[in-house]
């Protein structure tokens, strides 16, 4: 059961992840194409 939850934390986490850090990422490269 253990194993269990940190599979359900890792998914969460990746999924998280892919939602929050790609507008993130494609700002911070706006930025460095302006500079």
């Amino acid at each position: 059961r253990v194993v269990l939850g940190i599979a359900v934390m890792s998914i969460f986490v990746i999924t998280t992840n892919r939602i929050l850090w790609r507008p993130l990422y494609r700002i911070a490269e706006e930025r460095y194409r302006l500079n």
